[in-house]
C-alpha cells in the first residue's frame, strides 16, 4: 500500500468511494455519482491524499489550512477508507502524513469533525483526539 498525492485521474474513484461510504450509516446520505464526482472537484483546491492498493484508491485524506486566534492549523475535511480496508492502519497511516505536513508547514494543530454515532470516534480517541465544547448548528431553507 502506498500514500501519494491525488491527481485529477483519481477523482471518479475517489467519488465512488465517497458516494458509497457516507450512503452507509450512520450518515445515509444520498450522493449520485455525479454530485459526489463535483463535490470532490470542489476539494481538488485543497490537499487531497490517496492510499492506493494494486494500483486501486482505496481511501483518502483531504485537508485544508486555515487560520484561527490562536494560530495556524490544518483541518480534516474527509477521510474515507473503502470499508473492505477498514481497521488495517491505513487511516492511521493518512493522518500521520496529516500530522507529518502539519508539523513541516508550522501548524499548532489539527481540527476535524466527525458523526457523534460514526464507528471513527473510537479510532480518533486512540490518535488522541480530544473532542470540543463546539457545537454545530444546521438550518434547512
Amino acid at each position: 500500500m502506498i500514500i501519494r498525492k491525488a491527481t485529477p485521474k483519481d477523482y471518479k474513484e475517489i467519488s465512488l468511494i465517497y458516494k458509497e461510504e457516507f450512503g452507509k450509516k450512520p450518515y445515509h446520505e444520498k450522493w449520485t455519482e455525479e454530485s459526489a464526482f463535483q463535490k470532490i472537484k470542489e476539494y481538488s483546491k485543497n490537499h487531497i491524499l490517496v492510499a492506493e492498493k494494486e494500483k486501486k484508491v482505496i481511501g483518502f485524506i483531504i485537508f485544508s489550512e486555515l487560520l484561527l486566534d490562536d494560530g495556524p492549523r490544518t483541518f480534516i475535511d474527509e477521510l474515507v477508507i473503502t470499508e473492505k480496508f477498514q481497521k488495517q492502519g491505513i487511516g492511521h497511516k493518512l493522518i500521520a502524513e496529516v500530522e507529518t505536513f502539519s508539523k513541516n508547514n508550522n501548524k499548532i494543530g489539527i481540527l476535524l469533525l466527525a458523526h457523534e454515532e460514526a464507528n471513527a470516534i473510537e479510532f480518533y480517541n486512540k490518535l488522541k483526539f480530544k473532542k470540543e465544547k463546539w457545537v454545530l448548528f444546521d438550518k434547512k431553507l
